[in-house]
């Protein structure tokens, strides 16, 4: 008789899994200049997303196989869900983590970078409009100012990868149990 498994195993390992890959992946991007931090245009940043969504998918649907391959062959589409529950949270920690360190000790640049080009690009708008006078002008600028640091904080950004990972593996976890179900 084979071995069987749980979906809160199953989930903690390819949780683990897929938490060092986009963690990996993260490092990697950044060190091979492959992220422009500078850029508020949304499709120069969709290769980076494409690949992403692909490690997610994979690594959500392989971590679905394996319960299901431990489990005889059976998945009901409860089983693939909480799988991919399992494994959101665990590599949403692990990212959680990751993420903080990486804007905090590793690369506390990026953050600022990215807030200055955002800044720039929403107050452009105020400048050049000649129905806002001056005043309203710097009060808008300094309400979009104090937004911006509590976006661009290493917490808020930890975060943010926390709740778009579980997220995310709702979804692809649906469209991976959706597949593989044996029901």
């Amino acid at each position: 008789m084979e071995e069987t498994t749980t979906p809160m195993k199953a989930g903690l390992k390819y949780g683990l899994y897929l938490g060092l890959a986009m963690s990996a992946f993260m490092l990697i991007s950044h060190y091979a200049g492959l992220q422009d931090y500078t850029s508020t245009d949304i499709t120069e940043g969709m290769f980076l997303t494409v690949i992403t969504w692909i490690i997610l998918f994979a690594l959500i649907f392989l971590g679905i196989k394996y319960y299901k391959d431990k489990n005889e062959g059976h998945l009901t589409l409860g089983e693939g869900m909480v799988t991919s529950l399992f494994i959101g949270l665990v590599s949403g920690i692990i990212s959680l983590i990751f993420t903080y360190v990486f804007f905090t000790f590793i690369a506390p640049e990026v953050l600022q970078t990215i807030g200055e080009t955002a800044m720039a690009d929403a107050t452009s708008d105020l400048d050049n409009n000649p129905d806002v006078s001056s005043e309203d002008a710097e009060a808008g600028k300094e309400m979009v100012s104090n937004v911006m640091n509590f976006v661009m904080s290493p917490i808020f950004m930890a975060g943010t990868t926390f709740v778009t990972r579980i997220f995310t593996s709702v979804i692809f976890g649906l469209i991976g149990s959706l597949i593989l179900k044996s029901d």
